[in-house]
């Protein structure tokens, strides 16, 4: 399954403090019945309630490493309060922020460390009488519905007899998040004006149930769009439960209606306040649902509501409810009469994005299918194109030939490309960049290639960043329906190790078609390339010099060998069993000189995207049969990502 990682950010090399009514002792101090709490460097650790790439760090075992990417700055974190309670649930003292002063920093410089701890000497803490406590740290006190996301985490701490115990609290949301969106079908029969969702957690005993509503749509792209693009809001359930807190969705729309060409809708079904349960929720939960769409055979209408429940770094479930709503089948639109973009063989796809580089472009031409089709069942009336960038020149252009992402009054967003008389719009968009503007009125059927417009995004650098381009069509019966097509140029990629077509966790026979090539990015340029051939492949390669482990970089010398009692050769060792190594070879001059060669040195130092090609060991492990081999590789770079991959290989048994 897909790992998402809810992520966040470790706090290194950084003191606690306390207000009036708490004091910091002196570390040289000492009592037979006291300890010390200790807020020192590693022990907060706050999980953001975001996405993160695989290759960063398991936040479940990260206490006390920073990882590449931090999502809470050190400032906002010394902002956090907190609170110590005895095993009594007193409360110790009085609320204190973690970042107000450095007093600890002053023992640091006297020489005392955490390494220092002796029976009557310690780095330094809130002197406190042995015990067991409660530490909570949070970002501030959640509120019943916010659109900002607060975070609370509690350890218990047992303080031993002149010992420093570091207390380390792990921060999550203290409160659930919850965004909702739709599915195309869905957006296209409803009327988004008349469209309102709410959100509420319905606990029992609480007269004012934490709830929010999302209104306000405008067009289906406004009712359409990824999780991470919605408003989020934050919901606190208001009274304690051990088995979560029912969240349920009221939704009221008008369903069936249909674009009146002024900017509003005429006909459909009004649909009140339809409760749709999403079933219990707990605090620290991301809720993300998605209505849906589906007909049955006997006419009725069903609302799927599908959710995903995302907790920390892992998704939890994926359910999907069916709801009726019953209306008759004269009023149910045939959303099969809508338009249908078809995505390419090859190149775009349009669940995905595309994300531009140079290896896609071949002499400035780019080297995969860039065309679409689009079908109607009715003649086309209208074909409107819009298009964001956070790229701030391309968005400035994008505006001056109108494709902002604004509705007209026919209710869609964009620029209409049929009928279009501003000539150096029209042959921007059609000469230049390929979308239809030509042809297109009264047709059922439109192809039109776009590798002008992917060229111009490759080539410019100003352009650099990510863009949307959604085209909507409508026919002469105002069937619509709006495909969005995402692309990424001049962005660096995360630090990974992928190998195209191929799973890096399956073992694979090696044929002569067999692509053994891996493709290694790194984010701030790389700064070590280890790798390790492992497998019974490992001995061999040792018997002919090379180490099973050589980073790229740096790759050393051949291994020193002798012969065993058999004749065999075998690696030699110095007396602690680590190996010699052959001064007057080295494996740089091994691996540059193989059919195909392998970059060493300058050549992979500082590289933020090569590609690590092994078809030169071919030849040699076609002289090893039925053996298993495998190359490992390791790609850390100079910002401290770090990814890893493999390939996996079972030489021919004959």
């Amino acid at each position: 399954m897909r790992r998402l990682l809810m992520l966040a950010a470790v706090i290194a090399g950084f003191t606690a403090c306390v207000n009036e009514g708490v004091d910091w002792n002196d570390p040289t101090k000492t009592s037979e019945d006291v300890g010390y709490l200790s807020f020192d460097s590693g022990g907060i650790f706050v999980m953001v309630d975001q996405e993160a790439g695989e290759s960063e760090a398991n936040p479940q075992s990260s206490i006390g490493k920073r990882p590449a990417t931090r999502a809470v700055s050190e400032a906002e974190l010394a902002e956090y309060t907190v609170q110590i309670f005895d095993a009594d649930g007193v409360q110790v003292g009085n609320n204190f922020k973690l970042g107000a002063i450095s007093t600890l920093e002053n023992y640091r410089a006297a020489g005392y460390t955490n390494e220092d701890k002796h029976d009557a000497l310690t780095t330094g803490g809130l002197e406190l009488p042995v015990g067991t406590y409660t530490v909570r740290v949070f970002s501030a006190e959640a509120q019943p519905v916010s659109n900002k996301p607060e975070y609370e985490g509690t350890a218990t701490v047992r303080l031993q007899k002149g010992v420093a115990t570091t207390a380390e609290v792990v921060c999550s949301l203290s409160s659930v998040k919850v965004t909702v969106t739709f599915d195309s079908n869905m957006a296209q029969v409803i009327a988004p004006a008349s469209t309102s969702v709410t959100a509420r957690l319905d606990e029992e005993g609480v007269a004012t149930p934490s709830a929010h509503t999302w209104n306000g749509y405008t067009n289906v792209a406004s009712l359409v769009k990824d999780h991470n693009a919605v408003d989020a809001i934050y919901l606190k359930p208001q009274a304690a439960s051990t088995s979560g807190t029912p969240l349920n969705l009221s939704l009221t729309t008008l369903y069936g209606a249909m674009p009146d060409g002024n900017g509003g809708f005429t006909g459909g079904s009004l649909i009140k306040d339809q409760k749709l349960p999403v079933g219990n929720v707990e605090v620290g939960q991301w809720r993300k649902v998605t209505i849906k769409l589906d007909h049955g055979s006997d006419g009725t209408v069903y609302f799927i509501v599908s959710v995903e429940n995302w907790l920390y770094n892992e998704e939890i479930d994926v359910t999907q409810s069916t709801y009726a709503v019953m209306l008759a089948e004269n009023e149910i639109p045939d959303v099969t009469d809508a338009p249908v973009f078809e995505a390419p063989v090859g190149g775009i796809d349009f669940t995905q994005v595309l994300a531009l580089s140079e290896e896609m472009f071949e002499n400035g031409v780019y080297k995969g299918n860039a065309s679409m089709t689009v079908k109607t069942k009715q003649p086309i009336k209208a074909f409107y194109l819009s298009a964001t960038s956070d790229s701030e020149e391309f968005a400035e252009l994008l505006s001056e030939m109108g494709l902002g992402a604004t509705a007209n009054s026919e209710g869609f967003e964009g620029l209409n490309l049929v009928g279009l008389k501003n000539a150096l719009i029209t042959n921007t968009l059609s000469a230049s960049w390929g979308f239809p503007v030509a042809n297109v009125e009264g047709a059922t059927e439109v192809t039109f290639d776009i590798k002008g417009l992917l060229k111009q995004l490759q080539d410019s650098e100003n352009y650099a960043g990510s863009h949307t381009f959604a085209m909507t069509v409508v026919d002469a019966k105002n069937n619509n329906s709006t495909t969005t097509l995402q692309i990424t140029s001049g962005v660096e990629p995360e630090t990974s190790v992928v190998w195209p077509k191929h799973n890096m966790t399956v073992r694979y026979d090696m044929t002569d078609d067999l692509e053994m090539v891996l493709n290694i990015y790194a984010r701030g340029g790389i700064k070590h390339l280890w790798v390790e051939i492992g497998g019974e492949m490992k001995e061999a390669v040792e018997k002919v010099g090379i180490p099973a482990k050589f980073d790229l970089t740096n790759p050393g010398y051949i291994l020193a060998l002798k012969k065993d009692e058999n004749g065999n050769p075998v690696p030699d060792l110095n007396d602690d069993g680590s190996y010699k190594y052959d001064e007057s070879g080295t494996v740089a001059g091994i691996l540059t000189a193989l059919p195909t060669p392998i970059p060493v040195e300058d050549d992979v130092f500082g590289k933020k995207k090569m590609a690590f090609d092994i078809t030169g060991f071919k030849p040699m492990l076609a002289l090893f049969k039925d053996i298993t081999a495998d190359f490992n590789v390791r790609v850390v770079d100079n910002e401290g990502g770090e990814a890893s991959g493999a390939i996996l290989i079972k030489t021919p048994a004959q």
